[in-house]
């Protein structure tokens, strides 16, 4: 894999940005390494200058090229197989998301190799624009830009460089050739900013990864934990005029595609290789789930509950709702003909509920992005847009704790022998995951642990889970009667022969009957439990889950669905008699996925823990 570094001998200002903070009407970007905010030269700027370059070359050779909307107009069919589409790709037509071509090329950002000297060399420059016929300044033209200066040792900027196993000799030539005559970057070119030269560094083969652990013989699941080693950007339903959201979560559909995407890239042909029809495409596949933000590589993410609160103001207390709300929904029933009727009061107290997946640590930037038009020389029309990214760091709690990575975690379901092979290999490599992966956003390191299915006997689907089952059915009880007693009521309940069970979604359900939204109204689960009776849910505001399928086929877009947000809450009554065998039948299907969608990792469910106030 090559790497380019990059010498700036003019002062630079890339992809900027107005920044009232500064009084400059420009900023260069910036990015965290190493803890600092430095300059440093995103991986579409460096992308763009050496694409029209390289058409620049093939200009001048009388050689075919093409721009990156070639569909727009009329082409002759060459330039659609020229040495620029095959390295770079192109977009289809205005509005489709068909017909374009996927370039053989990743670039990654430029980052100083000395971050601190690079901090240092920021300034501000002022400038203005003269009137022609009065050789004075132009009325409004005086204007500030921060930039990164240079002195008498210039700044350095390394960025890497992946060329596609099936690029030809030649364009690696041409490739190389267009490198190495790229002389600038960034605004100012003609007035002596962003002068640079790059130098094509080969270097040796990437040390081998330490692959994934355990027996892909004896596997039925894995936990798959990415670590993040470049900005990412995780689509949010699509753009919100010309801004585009991120969300703080990867979903399955993402995961799902990434993995397969980079066997793919590896030389894994997914005709041949039994293990991927088992792994994304047979009838049956694994079914991958969403990725959620992790402390730490050994820890699990939770999801938050409908019913989670916490208090508006500076304390922070936190509680959850769900007993007191049924509760007071039994004692309502006991109530009914009295014409009395309680009603939730917290008092001068407001309470907003939580959110519902971890990620308030993530830090979220925004940028700028625009694609350059080849005949006017400015931005084309309708290509400027801003983009929100994750950073692939948290800071830390103060000035002495360095910042961490940023890590998510996922489980696949459902494996077999031979997808469980497969998958091992994917720990072989990184993977990109969302959007602007050819562009420097989304790399990320990925370590695989192979499981067989958890032992029923303990932990979170057995024993543990049938004492709280039971633990939740006692307290609700005793808050009853509690209630009731406030209420005057001489006749208090008594518990009976049935108990709640009180399910939680783990990610977004996908509903197969629209009339019956909830998990066990479901034939897969309906089949395990068929006793269970619905008694009240607590519902997230709902979304939209799917994604796009990327199989070679008629109609490979697939529409995004109508889902119930994960959090949201399913309260049922079931009988109390042999709880421990129902859970035990019934759990391990809901965490696998029932509904739609469930090879996305849509659909999942797990028992409601409760946690007492914070």
């Amino acid at each position: 894999m090559p790497r380019l570094e990059i010498v700036v001998h003019g002062h630079l200002l890339v992809a900027g940005n107005q920044d009232l903070a500064l009084g400059v009407d420009l900023t260069t970007a910036r990015r965290f390494q190493e803890g600092l905010l430095v300059p440093y030269i995103p991986a579409t700027a460096l992308r763009g200058a050496i694409r029209m370059q390289l058409e620049a070359l093939l200009a001048g050779a009388g050689e075919p090229d093409v721009d990156p909307y070639p569909l727009d107009r009329e082409v002759p069919p060459a330039t659609l197989d020229s040495p620029v589409a095959r390295l770079f790709g192109y977009s289809g037509q205005r509005g489709s998301r068909t017909h374009a071509r996927e370039g053989c090329l990743r670039f990654g950002d430029a980052l100083p190799t000395d971050p601190a000297r690079a901090l240092q060399a920021l300034g501000v420059r002022p400038g203005l624009e003269i009137e022609d016929f009065s050789a004075t300044a132009e009325d409004r033209k005086l204007f500030f830009r921060e930039v990164a200066e240079v002195s008498a040792e210039p700044l350095v900027f390394a960025a890497e460089l992946e060329v596609g196993r099936e690029v030809r000799e030649e364009d690696r030539r041409y490739l190389q050739a267009a490198v190495e005559t790229t002389d600038a970057l960034g605004a100012g070119k003609a007035k002596g900013g962003g002068f640079v030269t790059i130098r094509w560094i080969d270097e040796a083969t990437a040390a081998a990864r330490p692959g994934a652990q355990g027996d892909p013989a004896t596997a039925t699941r894995a936990r798959l934990v990415l670590t993040l080693r470049e900005p990412a950007h995780f689509g949010n339903g699509g753009p919100q005029g010309n801004h585009h959201a991120t969300r703080t979560y990867v979903p399955g559909a993402t995961v799902r595609g990434a993995i397969a995407w980079s066997l793919i890239r590896s030389g894994v042909d997914p005709e041949r290789e039994p293990g991927f029809r088992s792994l994304f495409t047979g009838e049956g596949a694994a079914r991958f789930g969403d990725a959620l933000l992790v402390a730490d590589a050994d820890a699990e993410p939770r999801i938050a509950p409908a019913t989670r609160r916490k208090r508006r103001g500076s304390t922070g207390e936190r509680r959850d709702v769900l007993v007191s709300e049924l509760a007071r929904d039994r004692v309502n029933r006991l109530l009914e003909g009295t014409g009395r009727h309680l009603r939730a009061d917290d008092g001068t107290a407001r309470f907003d509920p939580e959110p519902v997946r971890p990620g308030s640590r993530l830090v979220r930037r925004i940028r700028t992005r625009l694609s350059i038009d080849r005949h006017s020389g400015a931005s084309a029309q309708g290509r400027l847009f801003s983009i929100e990214q994750i950073e692939p760091w948290i800071p830390g709690k103060d000035a002495t704790e360095p910042p961490v990575p940023v890590r998510f975690s996922a489980w696949v379901e459902g494996l077999d022998a031979a997808g469980a092979r497969l998958l091992a290999r994917a720990a072989e490599q990184p993977v990109l995951l969302g959007a602007g992966r050819n562009h420097g956003l989304g790399k990320a390191d990925l370590a695989i642990v192979l499981a067989g299915e958890p032992d029923l006997s303990e932990g979170a689907d057995g024993a543990d889970t049938e004492r709280r089952v039971l633990d939740l059915a006692d307290r609700l009880d005793r808050e009853t009667r509690a209630l009731a007693a406030r209420a005057g009521l001489s006749a208090l309940p008594e518990g009976d022969s049935r108990i709640p069970l009180v399910l939680v979604a783990l990610s977004d359900f996908v509903p197969s009957d629209r009339k019956q939204p909830h998990p066990l109204a479901e034939p897969a689960a309906a089949a395990e439990e068929g006793e269970a009776v619905l008694r009240r849910s607590f519902l997230v505001v709902q979304g939209a889950a799917g994604g796009y399928d990327q199989r070679r086929q008629e109609g490979a877009l697939k529409d995004l669905q109508p889902a119930v947000g994960a959090g949201s809450v399913f309260v049922y009554e079931i009988p109390r008699d042999g709880l421990g065998v129902r859970l035990g039948r019934l759990l391990p299907r809901l965490r696998q996925g029932v509904g739609g969608s469930t090879e996305s990792g849509c659909g999942r469910f797990g028992t409601f823990e409760l946690i007492e106030k914070e």
